[in-house]
């Protein structure tokens, strides 16, 4: 895969960067937001309809100034800094 996700804070207000290919996206992160391929059925908060992302991947949830992830069960899986992730548990994130 040729995607690349980065979290970063700025001002305090984290946000995730998503590259892939030639397709580059910047979201702010707050609250709980769910990651996923749109589909017939689902619409989430975070659209990354690429090859290898489930319709519901993962989520992100920030409180103060920390932002967790977790994998939803992905069928792929969810690598940070190259090692995967456990499913059903969140993980603190740092800039980067």
């Amino acid at each position: 895969m040729n995607e690349t996700v980065l979290i970063e804070r700025s001002h305090q207000q984290p946000r995730l960067t998503v590259l892939y290919q030639l397709d580059v996206r910047t979201v702010l992160l707050s609250g709980k937001q769910v990651i996923g391929r749109r589909g017939t059925n689902n619409q989430p908060d975070i659209d990354l309809s690429f090859p290898g992302v489930s319709r519901d991947h993962g989520v992100f949830v920030t409180t103060g100034n920390v932002t967790f992830y977790k994998d939803s069960g992905s069928s792929n899986g969810t690598i940070l800094n190259g090692k995967y992730l456990d499913k059903e548990k969140a993980v603190p994130l740092k800039d980067g």
